[in-house]
Order: C-alpha cells, then sequence, then structure tokens
C-alpha cells in the first residue's frame, strides 16, 4: 500500500513539475514596417501577450503587426500557465525600417545616468530638415534629455522631421520611436506584484477602442484614461475606452495609468503607466502647393480661344489672375473668362485688345491643422493675331524631324508660293523672322537649346505649332 501511495506521490510530483517548466520564445520575418511573428514557446494551459513596444499589443499566439514608423521597439512575449501560474518571458530588440523618400536617416540613443534619461542625436544628412524630439509621457520637445518620474513602465520616445515652407507647406517626412524602458525588468513588470497591464487596440470607424486588463487578476485595481480634461477612473481588473481620432496628426500618445494593490499576497500598492499610440486611419496629409508645369505663352488668331493650362495637386484653391498692364487681378467666371479656379483658364472670343496679356494662377492650400502653402505660378503671355478668324483659313502643319539640331522641314497642304514663318520662344521673343519662296526647309541651327513656337502665314493661310531645338 505504502509502495502505491508513494508512487501516486512520484507520479503526481512528475506531472505538477512538468507543468511548471515553461518557455517563452517567438521569432519573426520582417517585410518594411510589418513584421510577421512566430510562437515558437513551449506552455501548457498558455495564455500569450504580446508588447509591441509601440503601445499596442495582441493576444493572438502569433501576430502580425504594423508599426508606426521606423525605430527600435523593444518586442515582448509573456506566456502563463493559466493552471500553474508558470510565467515566462522572451524580449528582443527590434530594428525597423521602412524606405525612406528622402536622405535624412533619423537615430537616436537613450542612456540612463542615474534617473536622468539623455537622448544622443545620431541622425544624418538632416540639416535642411527640422528634428523635433519629444517623450510621449511626462516632458516634450526635449532633444538633450529628459526627466521621467514613473515607475515600471514602458515610455515611447520619438523623433520627427518636418519642414514648413510657402510652397510645400508642414511636412513630416519621417519618424522614428524607440521604446525606452523606465525603472523596468521583466522580473517585476510581469510578475504578480507587477502592475503592468495589457493593452489591445481595436480600430473602428468612429475611434479607436482600447481595452486594458490587468495582469495580476488578484486584488484591487484603478484605471485612468487621462488627457481628456478630466481624468477618467476606472475600477476593475479590465476597462475599455474609445479614443477618438486626433485630424491633425498621423499617430497621436495617450497616457494610461494603474494602480494595483494585492495585500492579501503580500503586494503593497504599486502603479504602471504606458503610452499607447492611436494612429488616425483617416489622417490626410497637409495639401502642397507645387506646380509640376507652368502656364505657356499662346499664340491665337483675334476671335478665337485660347487656353493656359497648369498641373498642381486637387486639394488647393486655385485663382487665375490677368494683367493687362495695370498688375495682376483676380479673374472671375464670367465674359470670356471661365475655369479661373481650376488647372486650365478658357478665354474665348479672344480680342486684338488683349496682346501682351499675361497670366498666372494663385495657389493656396490649407491642412487640417491650420498649416498651409502657398505659390504662384510663372507668368505667360498671350499674343493676338491681327488677323480675325472670319478672313483666314487654318490649315494642318506637319514638321519635322522634331527635336531638330539644323534643319527643320515644314509641310502644309497647300501649294507653296511666298509664305511666311516665324519663330517665338518661350518668351513670346522673335528669334526667326523668315520668308520661305518654293522651298520647305528652315534653318534653326543658330537657335539655343529648347522650346519654341512656329507660326506659318501665306496669304489667307494660317498655322501654327511647337518644336524642340536639341
Amino acid at each position: 500500500m505504502k509502495k502505491i501511495l508513494l508512487m501516486i506521490g512520484l507520479i503526481f510530483f512528475l506531472i505538477n513539475s512538468g507543468s511548471s517548466q515553461c518557455t517563452s520564445n517567438y521569432s519573426y520575418n520582417a517585410s518594411d514596417d510589418t513584421l510577421i511573428f512566430s510562437n515558437q514557446s513551449t506552455i501548457s494551459n498558455a495564455h500569450f501577450y504580446w508588447n509591441f513596444g509601440d503601445g499596442s499589443g495582441s493576444n493572438d499566439i502569433s501576430p502580425i503587426h504594423v508599426f508606426p514608423d521606423d525605430g527600435k521597439y523593444l518586442v515582448t512575449l509573456y506566456a502563463l500557465d493559466t493552471l500553474t501560474n508558470c510565467v515566462a518571458v522572451k524580449e528582443n530588440w527590434i530594428d525597423v525600417i521602412k524606405p525612406d523618400s528622402i536622405n535624412c536617416n533619423i537615430y537616436f540613443t537613450d542612456t540612463l545616468i542615474g534617473t536622468t534619461p539623455q537622448t544622443t542625436n545620431l541622425s544624418s544628412n538632416c540639416s535642411a530638415y527640422r528634428l523635433g524630439c519629444h517623450v510621449f509621457a511626462n516632458g516634450q520637445n526635449t532633444c538633450s534629455g529628459f526627466v521621467c518620474t514613473c515607475n515600471n513602465s514602458l515610455y515611447l520616445h520619438g523623433m520627427q522631421a518636418t519642414s514648413n515652407d510657402s510652397i510645400f507647406g508642414y511636412r513630416i517626412f519621417n519618424a522614428y520611436y524607440k521604446t525606452f524602458p523606465a525603472n523596468y525588468s521583466s522580473s517585476t513588470n510581469y510578475q504578480n506584484c507587477s502592475a503592468n497591464f495589457e493593452v489591445k487596440i481595436d480600430y473602428q470607424a468612429n475611434g479607436a477602442l482600447v481595452t486594458v486588463t490587468a495582469m495580476n487578476k488578484s486584488g484591487t485595481s484603478t484605471f485612468t484614461f487621462s488627457g481628456f480634461g478630466s481624468p477618467i477612473i476606472s475600477a476593475g481588473l479590465s476597462a475599455s475606452y474609445l479614443y477618438p481620432y486626433i485630424s491633425y496628426a498621423k499617430v497621436f500618445p495617450w497616457p494610461i495609468y494603474h494602480s494595483k494593490s494585492d495585500s492579501l499576497n503580500g503586494c503593497p500598492s504599486v502603479s504602471c503607466v504606458q503610452t499607447i499610440l492611436i494612429q488616425n486611419p483617416y489622417y490626410e496629409w497637409p495639401p502642397n502647393c507645387i506646380i509640376a508645369q507652368h502656364p505657356q505663352n499662346q499664340f491665337v488668331a483675334s476671335g478665337t480661344q485660347a487656353q493656359f493650362v497648369i498641373n498642381a495637386p486637387a486639394n488647393v484653391t486655385k485663382q487665375w489672375q490677368q494683367d493687362a498692364g495695370l498688375g495682376y487681378m483676380n479673374l472671375t467666371n464670367s465674359g470670356p473668362y471661365s475655369g479661373v479656379y481650376t488647372d486650365t483658364l478658357s478665354i474665348s472670343n479672344v480680342q486684338l485688345t488683349m496682346n501682351n496679356y499675361h497670366y498666372r494662377c494663385v495657389l493656396v492650400g490649407i491642412g487640417s491643422s491650420g498649416s498651409g502653402c502657398q505659390n504662384t505660378s510663372n507668368a505667360a503671355v498671350l499674343q493676338v493675331s491681327p488677323t480675325g478668324i472670319n478672313e483666314i483659313f487654318h490649315v494642318e502643319m506637319k514638321i519635322y524631324p522634331n527635336p531638330a539640331s539644323t534643319v527643320l522641314n515644314i509641310s502644309v497642304p497647300i501649294r507653296l508660293n511666298r509664305a511666311n514663318i516665324k519663330v517665338f520662344n518661350l518668351l513670346a521673343k522673335e528669334v526667326i523672322s523668315y520668308e520661305l519662296e518654293n522651298s520647305t526647309e528652315l534653318n534653326v541651327s543658330e537657335l539655343n537649346p529648347g522650346m519654341y513656337f512656329i507660326e506659318f502665314r501665306e496669304d489667307k493661310y494660317f498655322a501654327r505649332s511647337t518644336f524642340i531645338r536639341n
């Protein structure tokens, strides 16, 4: 009987010993800012929690996570055997790198000197941009160092490269985040007497639903959501709050505080604060007023139509202006003008009196944060022929080769006798005036490289085209 009891006790001991053994481990594959994690833990009755180091987490076994931007994140996998309370933690510092659209490479390090973290900026090629450093908690806008008064927590420290000019407006070119462990260690943050808590973010149409859950399920818990004026306090082991999307920010930080007391298990009152990052899925980049194509000079006959065209972003306002010799004045959609607030200004029934009028377009853009941009296009000149539309016949003129280097061949569907050819540069200056007599060739070898307008006239026939001198 004693042998049987001894054997049963030994089996129970082996089972209990085996179940108390647990390990936490993971691997990952990275594709820019998206990481695919593979859980390699050995644990029974498992409860998993991933802290991605960017203020968010997951209870999935092997999650896929998109990080907010470049950075160095402390990614932690917490594993708990819910029957034996065996705990295992695996931490890795992970560098997340995304392709940059500019040469500015942002990077910084943090060193804890006593209780004061010191920030060292190691960014390169960023002289043309403003680097703004910030701690997502107690300090703001400090690049030389900051004081962190927190307990048992993970803070997010960030740096952004920005610029602000009249053409492009306010732009965030790149951001870099780093997990900063303030008074932190896995042995105190993930054990029974810790006030650490899990964070899950569910992005919904009208906001981000954040759910927090105490890791230590015994004792009493109080969560405090701050940043809304009066703090929002919720007592209990779990709490949820719907965070609004901030219209002017792509990513916005919010601190969450948790206090824990468990006197029955010998745990004094402890606290923890984490800063979560809420990404705005509807964020729109501030407008820019870059003009990819400026208006070109126009050569038209009296009574015909002229158009001036720019290529500019759609989310900025446009205002065409005219200078008739007394300065630029705003146009309205009346009389011969239409499209004065679009990329294309149209002028109908052009009059001879409008010869040498100048036209330009002014762009203004205002972003949701109030920052804006402004730009003005180059001026284009309207050249009006004195020949009325009823007195001439427009014919098609073909020119080749185009581009041309020495000789430009001209072909029109009429018999040439004595045709007048004029060539203008982009500033509407006449550079060639030539009469073709029984010839279809024009010498352009003395022109500088660039684009030119060519005008053909013979009797009551008229044609116009453009060519490039290479």
